[in-house]
């Protein structure tokens, strides 16, 4: 963590919209935006720049199972997942029973009859 040790330093992190924190400290122990510590009075301000004012880095975010790989896709992983993919629809809609509608035109005494193939 970077220390902050001026007031233009932490003026600079205000701007950045960054957080701070004083470890030593009860109020800011956890992390508070450095605007928020811009408009407490001078005096305060003083206290947390000698105890040690911190920019705070937030710690990075794993997944469920652990840290977030990278894992690059080529253009053949691609076209061979749209043939799998393919080749599965097709295969779905091989076995997909087929119904045929008959039945009057006043849309109430339809009846369905399962065609199998």
């Amino acid at each position: 963590m970077k220390q902050v040790k001026t007031l233009q330093e932490l003026a600079d992190t205000a701007f950045a919209k960054r957080a701070v924190i004083c470890p030593k400290s009860y109020c800011c122990s956890k992390p508070i935006p450095a605007g928020f510590i811009l408009n407490m009075q001078g005096a305060e301000i003083l206290k947390l720049l000698r105890w040690g004012l911190y920019v705070y880095e937030p710690k990075k975010k794993t997944g469920k199972w652990g840290s977030i790989v990278h894992i690059p896709i080529t253009r053949k992983k691609v076209e061979q997942a749209q043939k799998d993919m393919n080749k599965a629809m097709r295969k779905f809609e091989d076995n997909m029973p087929t119904y045929t509608l008959y039945g009057s035109n006043d849309g109430v005494n339809w009846k369905k009859f399962l065609i199998q193939k």
